[in-house]
């Protein structure tokens, strides 16, 4: 039992380590975000559309979108994160 506790604490450990240096060291957890281009006139446009914060969906799925129409997902704070 011992071995196994033990087992599961240096397991816990190098996750830990590994975790660490992959958040500090490697850009894993910046792959795939890209910066808006023209963010301050992005950031006007949404702080006039939208009131509620919330989590948006574009070109909704009530209908399928023309090709080659934008869609996404928007993750809105309109005060700001540090409201």
């Amino acid at each position: 039992m011992k071995r196994v506790a033990l087992a599961g604490v240096l397991a816990g450990l190098a996750l830990f380590l590994w975790e660490s240096v992959a958040h500090m060291m490697l850009p894993l957890g910046e792959m795939g975000f890209r910066a808006v281009p023209n963010d301050q006139a992005f950031a006007a446009f949404m702080k006039e559309q939208f009131r509620d914060a919330g989590l948006y969906i574009f070109r909704a799925m009530q209908q399928p979108p023309p090709k080659g129409t934008p869609a996404g997902v928007l993750v809105v704070h309109p005060g700001g994160w540090r409201n």
